[in-house]
């Protein structure tokens, strides 16, 4: 089979300004009307949305690639993959997109929408931020299972992801914070202002109700209340412990869902952190130190204190441009570490960061992964995926430059279709 592989500037799709990489975005295969397993000329796309594919799948160029000069056809078919359903089977599943509503995530979206919707901490707008709050989770979490679906060329359909439906699922499953009760400016609840005067933040009563003071840490978070920075609140479930990551924008920290999430346990129940660069992320460091306090204390007295207020990650331990691997003892105490990780079926398991993960393992050589050189899974990505971008998922856990597959399942399930046919990837300039 022989795909072609470009970006939409060059096919004339985005003005005359010319991309110098495709990004890895949403993965679309466009075909004469063929199923992918069957035809024998594609195009791949990766972009934002379906309604970006379907313009690229107009131009001239993709026409004649897909279609036979002797026929003299002009058809074409958008698929793409179906991420649940692959899980459950041995092939690699593909679905035909005929309009907005068979993206990515949009019937999925839909489902949990009206899951959401039917639970007592979704079914107002307030209690759903609320609850968001409760679990240390940026608002926008909520919001965007709410948003209607997007026809915009410059967004994504929805902002649905794999890892933020294996979350919310999970919240589901577990029940959720339950019984909410809140005090705020505009309106005061007497009897829980003067409860939390009395034991203070995160006391639990002879109830098994968590009273706690909730900071508005977003613009979003502000339709709960205006007049202050925070509010009180009263519920029965888990407190949460998430540590948030530095985040660009207005927003200093935020919780993305977009990530994997990772709860790793402490003598006080257990810290959530996200899955991404472990290196430069905040949770990890300080679940390390949370389990070992004597840890870097050589090291942390030639740090600046403003630094240390803004939070550490590994970096300011080993230099930014620093290996985890490199240090053997730091690698032994993260091994330490009680770790799960949640899958995309919404349950936990351990994981072990100083191993590929079993996906990964599964459909590629030892010989490719012991690699060390990035240049070699580099090309190897672009020879065996169509896009360099593909090599992170080939990294070692521990590396800065690795992505975890659950990130976007789609993109493993690429990689897994392509190691089963024999493709001829084939750069358009």
């Amino acid at each position: 089979m022989n795909i072609l592989v470009s970006d939409a500037s060059r096919f004339g799709i985005k003005g005359s300004k010319k991309e110098s990489e495709l990004s890895l975005l949403n993965l679309y295969l466009i075909t004469n009307g063929e199923k992918p397993n069957s035809t024998s000329q594609a195009v791949l796309v990766s972009e934002l949305n379906l309604t970006k594919a379907q313009a690229v799948a107009k131009s001239p160029v993709v026409l004649e690639h897909v279609n036979s000069k002797k026929t003299g056809n002009k058809k074409t078919s958008i698929w793409r993959i179906d991420p649940a359903l692959s899980r459950t089977t041995r092939i690699v599943q593909w679905i035909e997109c005929n309009d907005i509503n068979d993206d990515y995530y949009v019937s999925e979206t839909q489902e949990l929408k009206n899951e959401v919707t039917n639970t007592f901490w979704g079914n107002t707008l307030q209690k759903g931020l609320t609850t968001c709050l409760i679990l240390g989770v940026n608002p926008y979490n909520y919001r965007s299972i709410m948003l209607p679906i997007q026809t915009n060329e410059n967004k994504p359909a929805v902002e649905t992801t794999a890892c933020k439906l294996a979350f919310w699922k999970q919240i589901i499953k577990d029940g959720g914070p339950s019984n909410i009760t809140i005090s705020t400016a505009e309106n005061p609840n007497e009897n829980l202002d003067r409860k939390i005067e009395e034991v203070g933040d995160g006391f639990i009563d002879e109830y098994g109700y968590i009273i706690e003071e909730l900071p508005i840490t977003s613009t979003t978070a502000k339709l709960i209340t205006k007049q202050k920075d925070s509010f009180t609140v009263r519920y029965k479930g888990e407190r949460r412990h998430c540590i948030q990551e530095k985040a660009r924008g207005k927003i200093p920290f935020a919780f993305n869902l977009k990530h994997p999430l990772l709860r790793v346990k402490v003598p006080t129940g257990y810290k959530y952190i996200l899955y991404r660069n472990l290196s430069d992320n905040r949770g990890l460091f300080e679940c390390l130190l949370v389990n070992n306090p004597s840890l870097f204390q050589e090291e942390l007295k030639s740090i600046d204190e403003n630094t240390i207020k803004n939070g550490l990650t590994l970096q300011n331990i080993i230099g930014k441009n620093g290996v985890i691997n490199a240090h053997p003892n730091l690698v032994e105490e993260i091994n330490k570490l009680d770790i799960e990780i949640l899958t995309l079926n919404s349950t936990w398991e351990p994981i072990n960061f100083s191993e590929f993960p079993k996906e990964i393992t599964n459909i590629i050589p030892d010989d490719i992964l012991d690699k060390p050189l990035y240049n070699f899974k580099y090309n190897y990505s672009i020879r065996t995926f169509g896009l360099h971008h593909f090599s992170r998922y080939l990294q070692h856990p521990l590396d800065k430059k690795h992505l975890p597959v659950r990130e976007a399942p789609e993109h493993y399930y690429w990689m897994k279709w392509c190691l089963n046919n024999d493709i001829t990837f084939i750069k358009h300039d």
